[in-house]
């Protein structure tokens, strides 16, 4: 995003366009919006992650069906104690049981 881009949202919200750029970075951090170069800042689609008895998980069908493509391959899910150097970071007591996920990247056009 350019900084004019930041100037005009800074301005609409009364805040300088440092406040303006954290702001759109942190919401791109939390999957609001997404930024493609040379297209621009775009509002993400809500992306429900369903799981239930009858619907096991699928990480790749979900980012699939919101019509974006997985990077990412997993290997393996299990269930682990939490571990207690962990505890305090995920607000859960240790020994809660988690979920660990093993898997791999996929490398595409020559992005690393």
């Amino acid at each position: 995003m350019s900084a004019t881009r930041y100037l005009e949202i800074a301005e609409q919200l009364s805040a300088e366009w440092a406040a303006a750029r954290a702001a759109v970075q942190e919401l791109e951090r939390r999957f609001v919006v997404r930024r493609i170069q040379g297209s621009g800042t775009f509002v993400n689609r809500r992306i429900d992650y369903v799981i239930s008895r009858s619907v096991p998980p699928s990480w790749s069908t979900t980012i699939a069906s919101a019509g974006a493509t997985p990077r990412a391959l997993v290997k393996s899910v299990r269930t682990i104690p939490l571990p207690a150097g962990l505890a305090g970071r995920f607000e859960r007591p240790a020994g809660s049981p988690v979920h660990e996920g093993r898997g791999r990247t996929r490398r595409t056009g020559g992005h690393r």
